[in-house]
């Protein structure tokens, strides 16, 4: 079998094209994060141990917004072994910040697809007891009240 070289040369041009859109992407975001930790850190008592911490993760993570622009994946994945390694504590904050990130944006795309499916237990409220009950409304027993 053989394959059309201009045809896997375009394909690899447009993986990296759509890398660079991602990676510009990515250093707009991370830049965006580091400008509120800026601002969360400067509503803080200045020289207290929040204000500093704040203060060395937004720097952080604004040099690693930096870094970014103009690098290729491999010179990305570099970076980003180096950064680990001269600033730990740096390192792990961005992470858990950009784990934040990423669910916080899983869940309001997951939000915002829209439900075709019938509900599944009858009726707004659903559960256990759906149907023509509902779910949080009193169901009666039979039993007298009085």
């Amino acid at each position: 079998m053989t394959t059309n070289p201009r045809a896997s040369d375009s394909t690899a041009d447009q993986v990296q094209d759509l890398a660079n859109q991602a990676r510009d992407l990515a250093a707009d975001r991370i830049s965006g994060i580091a400008k509120t930790l800026r601002d969360l850190s400067a509503g803080l008592s200045d020289g207290s141990v929040a204000e500093r911490t704040l203060g060395q993760i937004a720097t952080g993570i604004a040099d690693a917004s930096e870094s970014l622009q103009g690098k290729d994946l491999g010179q990305l994945a570099s970076a980003a072994s180096d950064a680990a390694r001269r600033n730990p504590t740096v390192f792990i904050g961005g992470a858990v910040l950009l784990g934040f990130a990423a669910a916080r944006f899983l869940r309001s795309a997951e939000a915002a697809e829209p439900d075709d499916g019938p509900e599944p237990h009858g009726g707004e409220h659903g559960g256990e007891h759906g149907g023509e009950h509902g779910g949080d409304q009193p169901v009666d027993q039979g039993g007298d009240l009085a």
